[in-house]
């Protein structure tokens, strides 16, 4: 019997926390404080500053590249590659006949 008067007694105190908690309203949850926001700010701003500060280091250590004349895989195209015409000039630098402008050239 003296469980039964127990558990009505808590019923009866759980429904008047209740309606205590129901007349307050709910809490606003807890926000963080400024000093939270402002150490997470600070440490958020020094783990840039030495990302930066180590890149700048190592990019100061590094040899400058070598100056490479050709790009990487060039190869200059084959007289053949080319086509008619391009590149036919003889050895003295004329065009032969079949390459040559049109302008009559005196015959002598």
């Amino acid at each position: 019997m003296d469980q039964e008067w127990a558990r009505i007694e808590s019923d009866r105190v759980a429904e008047e926390v209740a309606e205590a908690r129901e007349d307050l309203g709910a809490p606003a949850p807890p926000h963080p404080s400024a000093r939270l926001w402002g150490g997470f700010a600070a440490a958020l701003l020094a783990g840039v500053v030495f990302a930066a500060v180590v890149n700048i280091a190592l990019a100061a250590r590094r040899p400058p590249p070598a100056p490479s004349p050709e790009p990487v895989g060039f190869r200059p195209p084959s007289p053949n590659e080319l086509g008619p015409g391009v590149g036919a000039e003889g050895a003295d630098g004329e065009e032969p006949e079949e390459t040559a402008s049109p302008t009559p050239r005196p015959s002598p």
